[in-house]
């Protein structure tokens, strides 16, 4: 795994926001300075949701990623293509979480430094 899959990785086990990748990863509260994450964190999360290493939840509050529904693999596709739905999110509004997917990543990307995974 590359720096940009490590990170995601572990919001993925997190159970993170979009919004929350993009604040973390630029270190900034200003949503302008998340905008040129986008294209690289939605096309890792659609190539990671298509492989089924990923899902998207749906759900309100800071529980989402815990009580949210599920996305259907292609509406979750069209969601992190629209750039609408990486935008900032008040904790109590609908979030749109990363969770795992039902293959472990791990056991097709090798973690940093992990030459033992497949």
């Amino acid at each position: 795994m590359n720096e940009d899959e490590y990170f995601l990785y572990v919001n993925v086990l997190e159970g993170s926001a979009l919004w929350s990748i993009l604040a973390d990863r630029s270190g900034s509260e200003d949503e302008a300075a998340w905008e040129a994450l986008i294209p690289l964190y939605s096309d890792l999360l659609i190539r990671w949701v298509n492989l089924g290493y990923v899902k998207l939840v749906v759900g309100e509050g800071w529980t989402a990623a815990e009580t949210g529904r599920d996305l259907p693999r292609g509406r979750a596709v069209g969601v992190l293509a629209d750039e609408s739905s990486w935008r900032y999110v008040p904790e109590e509004g609908k979030q749109i979480c990363v969770v795992p997917g039902e293959v472990r990543i791990t056991d097709h990307l090798a973690l940093s430094g992990d030459s033992g995974a497949r």
